[in-house]
């Protein structure tokens, strides 16, 4: 027999507080993929980005029982898979595909790139998701380019009509040039298929990368070898990808020795910023350079140098950051005497380090969080800077505040990661409110983690977590992403390595360090002899939730339970549970539902019910003029007797004895005696007796 909430009221009660309660980090990352080792050349290299409405897509490419495959996964910052929970199927078949890209449409959607191999040569491919993860467009795939394109070097941009910019390198003998194209938002391909050439054509190029700039344009740079070095090159396309500056490009840097492996973004204004690995002192520093609309550079003549150490640095990653500041965030290699005695172990020289130029891909050399922010329409005015690299030796995480105008603030960097680690597959992004979202994978001899923080506008950090998610039994964790939810955390994304799989997680953190998906706050517990009240509140943004519960006894075993949670108190939800045994122990799990899919949302520890031998609540209602519930608890089989007095000890009535079931009951009384006449108004004692245990309540009767 099952209670109401109200019912409570007569219940003696023991309340658990809310710290009692799992907290959201208790729930844990969901498992989005897992999939074999690729046998084929690169990493898997998810791609995850936002639109900045609470959702995050994840992009990957993986292969299963001989089939490559472009799969897509989107869920809100609830943890609530939007799409089918195993992943949406892009594209599938033989042929390899590789590293996908994707850009965010302002209708909910997403459209995703991919490069797989073709017949004679390899094809760049494009296909579009509406909103509920169904295609958009005719087709398995809209062809953009056939024509040579080089399966390590391609990008897309959002642009504002509902499509996405594409560019890419073209191979012809030992030169190489640089491609773009746009694919519209109903899938039709501009200007053409296979592009058109935006660079000079006699010319060595290596990795373009785009940003949107507004005004259904954007601004493309690359590596180009000139004269014996390679320099930083950019040009900027309209809607029909046709040139607007002068043809070639324009030159973002072409100081002495080499510069490379840049990163771009637009800058609100029309413009881009630009950063880059520069040699020209001889160790590797960061560079970085702001481009108006029309080309011009807008900081000193070949950049600012934006880091100031003697000891290489590299890999910057570029995104805004907030009004009136740029931050800037960076790897460095550890100085000489910290690495001298593992490089000798491993007979190396300290400053083999890094990756000389030209390159393969960062996507799947370097952290590869830069070219996720390219669905976000930038409208602020400075910028975000971010680099990873990899090695042998340590390699530490610094972050540095830069004006618009390219001074340097905050009066120097500041090292994120711990000195005796090193930082890899860094990712960086920056929210609408300026706080600096941070994720990496920190290594410590053999050992890995998801490591987090976030920095405020002035510098200075919010939280920092060397330890968020440790290396899930022991596996490598690569690839960490992190882009803004659109409320006050971010998305986290990464992979954790096995010997023979590949594990794909998301997971979530706010700006103060609380993890886990923001539906959930906290939960307390009310139970009593007969009942366990579970209650537990959800963020208040939380739409037409539906919550199911399980319950699991001392077989361990969960079972799904008819309780229906009801709302209380705005967005406080709750259950009573009146089918429990005095004595029993309880589990109860907790399952969130939207659109068909369900995550689970808190799992209790064990609730004991009290154990009583017989007990008798307070009657209700009272006082009474016609009829009242008197109920009462057995908890050991056996006699029970309960009798009715009157004020002077005179028994009235005898309401039951005899053997009852263990549980909770209830009498009835309707203010008659054993013959049924009624009885006189006033005050009357029923007592309960039962193996010794005796307990009364008095009972007013008025007519």
């Amino acid at each position: 027999m099952r209670i109401a909430v109200s019912d409570l009221l007569i219940l003696s009660i023991i309340v658990y507080g809310a710290d009692e309660g799992l907290s959201a980090g208790d729930i844990g990352p969901i498992l989005v993929s897992e999939f074999p080792v690729p046998a084929h050349y690169g990493y898997p290299a998810p791609i995850l980005l936002s639109n900045k409405s609470n959702a995050a897509f994840l992009v990957w490419a993986e292969d299963r029982d001989s089939v490559s495959a472009v799969i897509a996964y989107a869920a809100n910052r609830y943890g609530v898979p939007l799409w089918d929970s195993s992943g949406v199927e892009i594209c599938s078949g033989l042929e390899a595909k590789y590293g996908p890209h994707a850009v965010a449409t302002p209708d909910g959607g997403l459209i995703v790139g991919w490069i797989e191999r073709g017949a004679e040569s390899w094809i760049l491919a494009a296909r579009k998701l509406d909103r509920y993860g169904s295609p958009a467009w005719q087709g398995k795939r809209t062809v953009i380019s056939s024509a040579l394109v080089d399966p390590e070097a391609f990008d897309m941009a959002a642009d504002s009509r509902g499509g996405a910019f594409l560019v890419w390198r073209v191979r012809s003998g030992r030169s190489s040039a640089v491609f773009a194209a746009r694919v519209s938002g109903n899938g039709s391909v501009v200007p053409a298929v296979n592009g058109v050439c935006i660079s000079s054509r006699d010319r060595t190029v290596f990795g373009p990368r785009i940003a949107s700039i507004g005004g259904e344009s954007a601004i493309v740079t690359w590596m180009e070898y000139r004269g014996g070095d390679w320099d930083i090159a950019a040009q900027r396309i309209d809607a029909r990808c046709l040139v607007r500056w002068k043809i070639g490009a324009v030159s973002v840097c072409s100081a002495e020795g080499d510069q490379g492996r840049e990163d771009i973004c637009g800058d609100g204004m029309g413009g881009v910023v630009v950063a880059w690995m520069d040699q020209r002192e001889g160790n590797w520093d960061i560079y970085a350079q702001r481009l108006d609309g029309n080309g011009n550079s807008m900081w000193r003549t070949e950049g600012v140098k934006v880091s100031a150490a003697t000891f290489d640095e590299g890999y910057p990653h570029v995104a805004m950051a907030g009004k009136g500041r740029v931050l800037v965030s960076w790897v460095s290699v550890s100085p000489e005497e910290e690495v001298t005695a593992e490089a000798k172990a491993a007979d190396v020289d300290p400053y083999t380090l890094i990756f000389p130029i030209p390159y393969y891909s960062r996507r799947y050399i370097g952290g590869i969080g830069v070219g996720h922010l390219r669905g976000v329409e930038q409208n602020v005015s400075n910028f975000l800077f971010a680099s990873c690299m990899e090695g042998e030796g340590r390699t530490g995480l610094h972050v540095a505040a830069v004006g618009s105008d390219g001074a340097l603030l905050w009066g120097g960097s500041i090292r994120v990661n711990d000195a005796a680690r090193s930082a890899w597959y860094e990712s960086i992004v920056s929210s609408d409110e300026g706080s600096t979202m941070l994720g990496w994978m920190d290594r410590e001899k053999d050992n890995t983690s998801v490591c987090a923080a976030s920095i405020d506008g002035a510098g200075k950090f919010t939280f920092k977590s060397h330890d968020l998610i440790h290396g899930c039994g022991g596996s490598y964790i690569s690839h960490t992403e992190v882009v803004c939810d659109g409320d006050n955390g971010a998305f986290l994304s990464w992979l954790a390595w096995t010997r023979y799989s590949v594990y794909l997680y998301l997971w979530r953190f706010e700006r103060d360090g609380t993890e886990g998906f923001a539906n959930f706050v906290d939960y307390s517990v009310v139970k009593s002899e007969v009942s366990i009240g579970l209650f537990w509140r959800a963020d208040d943004a939380l739409k037409h939730p539906v919550f199911s519960v399980e319950r699991a006894d001392s077989s361990g075993t969960f079972r799904k339970t008819d309780l229906v949670p009801r709302r209380k108190n705005g967005w406080r939800y709750g259950i009573v549970d009146s089918s429990v045994r005095p004595g029993e122990a309880y589990r109860y799990r907790v399952k969130l539902f939207s659109g068909g899919n369900g995550i689970r949302l808190f799992q209790t520890d064990p609730i004991k019910v009290p154990t009583v031998r017989a007990k008798l609540y307070q009657n209700y209602p009272n006082p009474f003029n016609s009829r009242t519930v008197i109920p009462y608890l057995v908890g050991e089989k056996g006699i029970v007797s309960i009798e009715l007095f009157d004020i002077s000890g005179r028994r009235i009535k005898t309401l039951m004895k005899g053997s009852t079931s263990v549980g909770y009951h209830r009498l009835y009384w309707m203010g008659d005696n054993d013959r049924g006449k009624k009885v006189s108004p006033g005050v009357y004692i029923v007592r309960l007796e039962s193996a010794g245990s005796e307990s009364a309540r008095k009972v007013v009767l008025v007519r």
